[in-house]
């Protein structure tokens, strides 16, 4: 189990192919506050399964685009 299955959860259940969000939307999701690398970092979003938040997204057949570390967004978009 990880901490980002919420996330999983989420994805899993959204029934359109592109989601964009806020950071501060994926914290609500998560029920926890983002890691301060997700706000500097923009590979905290890559697409890297060895990362748990990625596996979350990936598993959910999910990947990462047009992420703004700036405007602390990012979208999913369906694999």
């Amino acid at each position: 189990m990880s901490k980002y299955d919420p996330l999983f959860e989420w994805l899993a259940e959204q029934t359109t192919n592109r989601i964009p969000v806020t950071f501060g939307q994926v914290a609500t999701v998560l029920g926890f506050d983002l890691p301060k690398s997700s706000t500097t970092h923009p590979q905290w979003w890559a697409n890297h399964p060895g990362q748990p938040q990625a596996r979350a997204w990936l598993t959910a057949g999910f990947r990462t685009e047009d992420v703004d570390v700036a405007a602390e967004t990012v979208v999913f978009v369906r694999s």
